[in-house]
């Protein structure tokens, strides 16, 4: 009994790196809140040409959720994210933040960042003389 009620107490985020190998830091790794607490996950990189960060929740059992990008000094959030969750930082200074707030049992997850680069293709064949 008393174990179940510290289980609803307390909420476990694990937090996980994961791109282009060891190029991509999150901090802290393993996170305990209680409930109503906020929650702070920094993610930074040393990926030159990547100029945004993106923020993801797998909670067990569940798929992947993409919760949102950084760019620039722009934060950009899923809607069903929106007034739960902040991201925040310079993804173009190559870090970001993500601060959960008033955590409840549904917070309890794994969230990881990556890195991401933008690029632009222009088909060369619209340059060929005819």
């Amino acid at each position: 009994m008393f174990q179940a009620f510290l289980k609803i107490l307390s909420l476990v985020l694990l937090v996980t790196a994961s791109s282009n190998g060891t190029a991509v830091q999150q901090t802290p790794t393993d996170l305990i809140k209680n409930q109503g607490e906020s929650a702070e996950i920094r993610c930074s990189h040393n990926i030159q040409g990547y100029d945004r960060i993106l923020w993801y929740k797998q909670a067990q059992n569940k798929e992947l959720t993409f919760m949102g990008y950084h760019v620039g000094d722009s934060g950009n959030l899923e809607p069903n994210f929106r007034g739960k969750a902040k991201i925040s930082g310079k993804a173009n200074k190559l870090h970001s933040v993500l601060n959960v707030s008033s955590l409840s049992s549904d917070s309890a997850a794994v969230y990881f960042c990556a890195a991401y680069s933008t690029a632009v293709l222009v088909p060369t064949s619209q340059y060929k003389n005819s």
